[in-house]
């Protein structure tokens, strides 16, 4: 009696660490599926869950640092975070970006519609409610420069004066990530004025003013009367 008590204990506690094991090990495979399938989401799909702690970038140097940094950087499509809104926030900036064109709407999946142009004066008059936000507004060249992506990863050297080399080999156009600002077009309207090209490389701008192409991923000068440009509005990520 007194064995086939202790064998049926023996049983009783093997059972016991044999039934924890199961379950240890289920855990641990339930944490391996969970992994596996964050992991196998496209980068581009995955929205950011607490983008507010983002370092939102506002200095001209810091700016024109990400713009030389970045532009050529074959990985640069992954620093644009879908917010599901029809706007993106580029991690590098901390700038949350209308995906479209004014003049375009979001469908979900891209930008339909026609681009609008405007004037200079229209265009820093620009102000919108989107996304539940009422802040957008026209970006300074040096926000919006650092939107031009050379996916052939080469580019001319800024000059001396500091103006941005152009993209250069086997690159496409426009020269934007399209997977984040999809049906782009090409010349868009900043909001810096001529004075503020003081000391930094623009001095003989005159009264122009800057708008960014991306047919080659470069800033150019045009008198603000009489020509019409397309605009892209931004906001600080500052939520």
């Amino acid at each position: 009696m007194v064995h086939c008590n202790f064998y049926v204990r023996i049983a009783v506690f093997g059972f016991i660490v044999i039934m924890e094991f199961i379950m240890r090990m289920r855990k641990i495979t339930h944490f391996l599926m969970l992994l596996i399938m964050f992991v196998s989401v496209p980068v581009s799909a995955q929205k950011q869950v607490d983008s507010s702690r983002i370092l939102v970038l506002t200095g001209k140097k810091a700016l024109r640092h990400i713009t030389n940094t970045y532009r050529g950087n074959t990985d640069r499509p992954q620093d644009f975070i879908p917010q599901g809104d029809g706007t993106v926030i580029d991690k590098r900036t901390g700038l949350q970006w209308m995906r479209c064109s004014v003049g375009q709407t979001w469908t979900g999946e891209t930008c339909a519609g026609n681009v609008e142009t405007f004037s200079w004066e229209e265009a820093r008059k620009l102000r919108s409610s989107f996304a539940d936000y009422d802040d957008w507004r026209l970006p300074t060249v040096w926000e919006l420069e650092t939107l031009i992506y050379c996916n052939s990863g080469q580019f001319l050297a800024n000059d001396s004066r500091g103006d941005l080399g152009e993209c250069i080999g086997d690159f496409t156009d426009p020269t934007i990530v399209e997977e984040a600002f999809p049906n782009s077009s090409y010349d868009y309207w900043t909001s810096t004025l001529p004075e503020e090209y003081a000391n930094l490389s623009h001095a003989d701008s005159g009264d122009r003013i800057s708008e960014v192409s991306f047919y080659t991923g470069s800033v150019n000068f045009y008198f603000s009367n009489g020509v019409g440009f397309y605009v892209r509005l931004v906001r600080a990520n500052t939520k």
